[in-house]
C-alpha cells in the first residue's frame, strides 16, 4: 500500500465526507461549499510552495493531504455551534486532530507521516507555533500555516470588497464599527508580531489582525506568492487612513518589502 495510494484514499474520503455533510445540512450548505473550495486550493498551495522548495514527490503528497485536511472539523463546528468563530465555539484545530486521529485511513499512515499529520491539523490555527514540536513536523505546520494564510486572503477580499462588506466573524466577535485600534493590536504590529484575535474590538481591529499574519509567513515562496496577489493592499485600502492606522499600516508593508527583497536577493 504506497503513500500515493494513502493519499489518493485520504482525498476521496475527505471530498465524499464533505459531500455528505453537504447534502445532510442544506441550511449551512453555501459556507460548507466555500470550505471545500478553500480545502482545495490550500492543498493546492502547499504543493505549489512545497514544489519551490525542492520537496520530492512523497513529501508533495503528504503536504498536499496536509492542506485538504486542516480545515476537516470545520463541518462539525458548524453544525454543532453554527459558526466559524473558535473563539465562541470550539477550536477547530483540536477538533480536527482529534477527528482524524479516530480515522481508519489515518490509522493505516505510517506513523511518522500521521504523527505529522496531526500535528499539522492540530497547530495549523495555533496563534504559536509550540517549540516543542519536532522540526521535521514543525516544516510541515508552517506550511500549511502560510498556505491557509494566502488562500483566507483571497476570501476575505472577496468578502469585504462587497458592498457593506463584512466578514461573518464581525458580528460573531461583536466587534463595532469603528476606526479605534485597541492597544494589544497596535503594539502586536510595532513589534513584528501576530496581533491577537482575543483583543479585536472594532472592524478595525479585525481588519489589522488579518494583515499582521504576514508576520507569521515562513518561506520566501509564500512572500512572494502574496505580493503578486495583492491582497495585502486589497484589504488595507478598506480600513480607513487615521494616523495610527496608516502609521501601523506603513509598519506592515515595510515588513512585506523587507522581506520581498531579502529573497530576491537570495535568487541571485
Amino acid at each position: 500500500y504506497k503513500r500515493q495510494d494513502q493519499a489518493r484514499d485520504l482525498k476521496r474520503w475527505f471530498l465524499r465526507y464533505a459531500a455528505g455533510q453537504v447534502r445532510q445540512h442544506p441550511r449551512h450548505r453555501e459556507a460548507m461549499l466555500l470550505k471545500v473550495t478553500h480545502s482545495v486550493r490550500v492543498s493546492r498551495i502547499c504543493a505549489a510552495i512545497g514544489t519551490d522548495l525542492g520537496l520530492d514527490r512523497d513529501r508533495l503528497r503528504l503536504a498536499r493531504t496536509i492542506g485538504l485536511l486542516h480545515d476537516v472539523a470545520r463541518f462539525e463546528q458548524l453544525i454543532r455551534y453554527d459558526t466559524f468563530v473558535d473563539r465562541v465555539s470550539v477550536d477547530h484545530g483540536d477538533l480536527g486532530a482529534e477527528l482524524l486521529r479516530e480515522a481508519p485511513l489515518v490509522k493505516s499512515l505510517p506513523a511518522g507521516d500521521r504523527t505529522i499529520l496531526l500535528h499539522a491539523v492540530r497547530h495549523h490555527n495555533a496563534i504559536e507555533i509550540p517549540e516543542e514540536i519536532d522540526p521535521g513536523v514543525t516544516f510541515y505546520l508552517k506550511l500549511v500555516r502560510d498556505s491557509d494564510k494566502l488562500d483566507i486572503y483571497r476570501v476575505l477580499c472577496d468578502i469585504w470588497l462587497q458592498p457593506n462588506g463584512s466578514e461573518p466573524a464581525s458580528e460573531a466577535l461583536n466587534v463595532t464599527h469603528s476606526p479605534e485600534v485597541s492597544p494589544p493590536i497596535a503594539a502586536a504590529i510595532e513589534a513584528h508580531h501576530i496581533a491577537p484575535m482575543a483583543a479585536v474590538k472594532t472592524t478595525a481591529d479585525l481588519l489589522l489582525v488579518r494583515l499582521a499574519w504576514v508576520f507569521d509567513l515562513h518561506f520566501g515562496p509564500s512572500f512572494r506568492r502574496l505580493a503578486l496577489m495583492g491582497y495585502q493592499p486589497c484589504l488595507a485600502r478598506v480600513l480607513p487612513r487615521t494616523p495610527e492606522i496608516g502609521a501601523l499600516i506603513n509598519i506592515i508593508e515595510g515588513y512585506m518589502e523587507e522581506r520581498k527583497v531579502g529573497q530576491e536577493a537570495k535568487a541571485t
